[in-house]
């Protein structure tokens, strides 16, 4: 079945582009530094040196913060969104697949309900990172009013 064939080649082409876009990122080094003077023996780096890292972090607006509601937040933001591209990706190939469904309305039936199934699983994937954003903002101290919750975006409520 050529059709197929199509319809796989186009997912993976789409796969592709998108795994594309969500690997580039421009990232900038510091300048290297002076060589120091040649008569001082080289001192092994200090543990708190980070080669540019935080510098880097703090272009791209990243969280420099260690705290454990942070990091859980991070990781579950990125899992949800990871989870949402999927949704996302299903509902184009339940596109494509009604768009060739010439027709048969046993095809044309179950591309509609996988797009109605991944518009739902959208919709409770997003209802997750609001309750989990909601959440980790309240235990760490910091109601987010949009964005990430360990960048720090929005005010800090206080308790008096």
């Amino acid at each position: 079945m050529p059709n197929k064939k199509i319809i796989y080649l186009l997912c993976g082409v789409i796969i592709a582009i998108a795994g594309f876009g969500f690997v580039t990122h421009s990232v900038f080094a510091e300048e290297p530094a002076a060589p120091a003077a040649p008569a001082a023996p080289a001192a092994p780096a200090p543990a708190s040196a980070n080669y540019g890292a935080k510098v880097t972090a703090d272009t791209a607006k990243l969280p420099t913060t260690g705290d454990i509601p942070g990091i859980i937040g991070n990781v579950v933001g990125a899992g949800l969104s990871l989870i949402s591209v999927l949704f996302f990706i299903l509902m184009i190939y339940a596109g494509i697949m009604w768009m060739t469904a010439r027709g048969d309305d046993t095809q044309s039936k179950k591309a509609l309900d996988t797009i109605f199934a991944s518009i739902i699983g959208i919709i409770i994937v997003l209802a997750a990172y609001a309750i989990t954003n909601f959440v980790l903002g309240s235990v760490s101290g910091k109601v987010d009013s949009g964005g990430d919750v360990a960048a720090g975006g929005g005010t800090a409520s206080s308790t008096p």
